[in-house]
């Protein structure tokens, strides 16, 4: 280092000492003014900004020195995505959130957040943006979904590359293509940002891991803040660094102290908000009556339902996910942190749903996916050490498989409340009905799509003589839809439809 200081101060001098002599020979056309000995020093003295240079190409590597192979990959995918986005109807849960971000404003915070239980802000605040700058669509609205959904898959890239893995891309590839994945990418949900903060947060560890540091502690504490204020069961993932930092055979007491503190910092920022809309969340599981009562069944349903293509994708992926941790050629302590990121979340779901009595579902442990993948490729790659023709063959049924279940979802029928609502519409207008619908809380759905419909339900008291137009949402049970018959006592059924899923009766 002294010797690139003093370098440096030559070559000022030096410059110093030309310029005094510049002004004199400016005219004498001379095309170089300044002299060689000058420009010898300045050549001399490049290694001292070198350490920036490299320091500067080390960020910007991961992100510009990709393989053809990955850029091909990320084009391919986007152009799937994309060409998606407005494939589908948008189902429920869409547009339970949709209700509140439409308007590209601030103003539904409250129903948004009572609307679904962990409702947070970064789990609509995207959308709400993308909304805002480019107009209401349902592909507007599922835009940051896919974008999320894609950076992901470069981050588990970046993982397996930075576990020496010797083709990672196959991690990034059998991620795109788990048809849970695909689904939350093509959904107006915040599902795939939660898994894109939670991968990150794993490889950021992995480097916090290798080189200890205050810059990537900020970092880290950082991604999981953000991952618990995207979708609050990601904070799992940060749980399950923290049992690896435990439990490791060479554990670092400093690493323990960092991730630990990391953790605290966490939930004191998560705390104001779980202040707020906790009474919300419990308000909405006590009147839709959420409980979770877990069974035998629910470890059948878990395998069933992780990679979305029934028990065969689930017992694949498993199966290749086991082998790579007993057999694969990664370092044992990184496959002792995927695995602990694969289990620790689910045992924490489970904990949580049964302790807030909130009813299971599998999106909400959808971050075991990224170590999931990256076990189960590295599994792949001892088969391929063993027996690569069979292997090959093996890998090909698999990506038919999942493939075949990513079509599979995509052409099921499913609820279309647009196409009921322009129905409905248009037999009032025939019948001059007033409108009952099973449940009556299903009314916002119908009314997104045909807002005067909000309007035009019947008297909660009586029906009267009028024609009645009696709405069946997908969702109703049978008490409501006996209660609601029984008001109908003394009308005969004159027409009868099913539309987009949705069950449309008029009554005279």
């Amino acid at each position: 280092h002294l010797r690139h200081y003093r370098s440096t101060f030559k070559v000022a001098v030096t410059l110093h000492q030309s310029r005094q002599s510049l002004l004199p020979r400016l005219g004498t056309g001379e095309t170089d003014p300044f002299p060689l000995n000058a420009r010898k020093l300045m050549a001399q003295s490049m290694p001292s900004i070198q350490p920036l240079r490299s320091r500067a190409t080390s960020i910007l590597t991961p992100l510009l020195c990709l393989p053809g192979a990955v850029y091909l990959f990320v084009i391919t995918y986007s152009s799937v995505l994309f060409c998606l986005l407005s494939y589908q109807s948008l189902w429920v849960d869409e547009l339970l959130q949709l209700v509140g971000t439409r308007s590209g404003t601030l103003e539904h915070i409250e129903q948004l957040t009572a609307s679904g239980v962990g409702g947070v802000p970064l789990s609509w605040f995207p959308q709400l943006l993308a909304i805002r700058c480019f107009g209401y669509s349902a592909a507007i609205a599922r835009l940051p979904s896919a974008l999320a959904a894609i950076g992901c898959c470069l981050i588990v890239f970046w993982t397996a590359r930075g576990l020496k893995f010797r083709y990672p891309l196959v991690p990034m590839i059998l991620l795109s293509v788990l048809p849970l994945y695909f689904r939350y990418a093509l959904e107006a949900r915040p599902y795939a940002q939660g898994v894109l903060l939670s991968a990150l947060a794993t490889l950021v560890f992995i480097k916090l891991i290798n080189t200890p540091s205050i810059s990537l502690l900020f970092v880290y504490t950082t991604v999981i803040i953000l991952g618990i204020y995207s979708q609050p069961f990601a904070c799992f993932t940060a749980c399950s660094h923290f049992v690896w930092a435990m439990i490791a055979p060479q554990r670092k007491q400093k690493l323990l102290c960092l991730s630990g503190g990391a953790l605290i910092v966490m939930a004191l920022a998560f705390l104001p908000w779980y202040a707020y809309a906790s009474p919300l969340w419990a308000h909405t599981i006590r009147v839709e009556h959420l409980a979770f009562h877990p069974t035998w069944r629910t470890p059948l349903m878990l395998i069933r339902e992780i990679t979305g293509a029934g028990y065969l994708g689930g017992v694949l992926l498993l199966s290749l996910a086991l082998a790579g941790f007993l057999k694969g050629s990664t370092k044992a302590a990184m496959k002792l942190l995927l695995i602990i990121c694969s289990i620790v979340p689910v045992i924490c779901v489970l904990v949580a749903d049964v302790t807030f009595g909130y009813f299971l579902a599998i999106r909400q442990m959808i971050f075991i996916l990224p170590p999931l993948v990256i076990l189960a490729s590295d599994g792949v790659s001892v088969l391929l050490h063993f027996a690569q023709r069979k292997t090959a063959v093996a890998t090909a049924l698999i990506a038919i498989v999942l493939v075949g279940a990513d079509l599979a979802w995509l052409l099921k029928p499913r609820e279309d409340w647009s196409l009921a609502a322009n129905a409905i519409e248009k037999l009032q207008g025939e019948y001059s009905a007033c409108t009952l619908i099973v449940p009556p809380s299903s009314i916002k759905y119908y009314a997104f799509f045909e807002p005067h419909l909000a309007k035009s339900a019947c008297p909660s008291n009586s029906v009267g003589t009028e024609s009645v137009i009696l709405v069946i949402a997908p969702y109703s049970d049978e008490m409501d839809r006996a209660n609601m018959q029984a008001r109908l006592n003394g009308k005969h059924n004159v027409d009868t439809r099913v539309i987009g899923m949705s069950t449309v009766q008029v009554f005279r």
